[in-house]
């Protein structure tokens, strides 16, 4: 069988799964594809599937190639023109009625190059406007000094975290999508842990639980480095620079183990808690795709 066929046979195969199956809903499917060639085919295959799903949804018809390209191109989530300039990660997503949709989600521009990596931590050179950026937004308010500024690129993170996004961008809208980039201190031991797996909202109550039994993030950063920020024993501490995204969000207690709903619908719930309605500086969430840990900075 060639690799045009073996492609044809998987997709087939996952969409006879799926329908017999009948999940409530489905987000993810993992497929990682090691051989160039077999990719190609299996890229070109889904597209082909998919530009007949476009066709069908947006009832377009005759050759218009210019259109079609720009709604494959939201469609799919990619460009279809390659380019060795970008790097993408492709992770499929179920629309409904369109199994073999998928969602290629594209890196962020600035990360190094991943070389078939799923994790890198890069260290960003202090003369570099990336390193000022996050810089001046650390220093702001405090006198600590800076040891070193690092970028957490991590594949998989940077994927569900993107997922959530769409998530709650379809579910708000734009102006209540919330991406902050917020502090969150913590010590050298979970570090590993934060930049390899997630935020873990399970360890929620060793630190504070004054707005909710969820991960905190500070809007001042004086206020995370400050009470959370533990130095190791040659004294250095850490802070992470994390994008979150808040969405609609509402004031907590601690008593408060999931988010509250909005409304009468079950299914219609806050996106994170707060301290002040009016003027939040606290932001709890309870979804750890909800947060990136964008950058590390170590200080003293």
């Amino acid at each position: 069988m060639d690799f045009v066929e073996s492609c044809k046979a998987m997709l087939d195969g996952m969409a006879s799964a799926i329908k017999d199956i009948n999940p409530n809903s489905l987000s993810l499917i993992r497929i990682v594809i090691l051989q160039q060639p077999v990719y190609q085919a299996f890229r070109s295959e889904l597209e082909s599937r998919c530009l007949q799903d476009v066709q069908s949804c947006f009832n377009l018809k005759g050759d218009r190639k210019g259109p079609m390209k720009k709604i494959l191109e939201m469609y799919l989530g990619i460009s279809m023109t390659q380019s060795t300039e970008h790097q993408t990660g492709i992770l499929p997503y179920s629309e409904p009625g369109c199994v073999a949709s998928t969602l290629a989600l594209e890196l962020p521009a600035h990360w190094e190059p991943m070389k078939g990596e799923d994790f890198k931590k890069v260290e960003l050179q202090p003369d570099s406007p990336e390193y000022q950026e996050v810089a001046v937004g650390f220093c702001k308010a405090n006198n600590y000094n800076i040891h070193k500024i690092e970028r957490i690129q991590n594949l998989y993170l940077w994927h569900a975290f993107t997922i959530c996004r769409y998530r709650i961008l379809s579910k708000n809208g734009e102006e209540e999508l919330g991406e902050k980039f917020l502090y969150h201190g913590t010590s050298v031991a979970s570090c590993n842990s934060i930049e390899r797996d997630r935020f873990d909202r399970s360890y929620a109550g060793k630190h504070a639980t004054l707005y909710g039994k969820g991960v905190y993030f500070a809007v001042d950063a004086n206020y995370s480095a400050n009470t959370y920020s533990l130095p190791d024993t040659s004294g250095l501490k850490r802070l992470y620079v994390a994008r979150v995204l808040t969405g609609r969000y509402t004031v907590g207690n601690p008593s408060m183990k999931t988010l509250p709903r909005r409304g009468t619908e079950a299914t219609d719930c806050f996106d994170s808690l707060v301290n002040n309605l009016e003027n939040p500086s606290i932001f709890v969430i309870f979804h750890d795709d909800q947060a990136y840990p964008e950058y590390l900075i170590t200080f003293s």
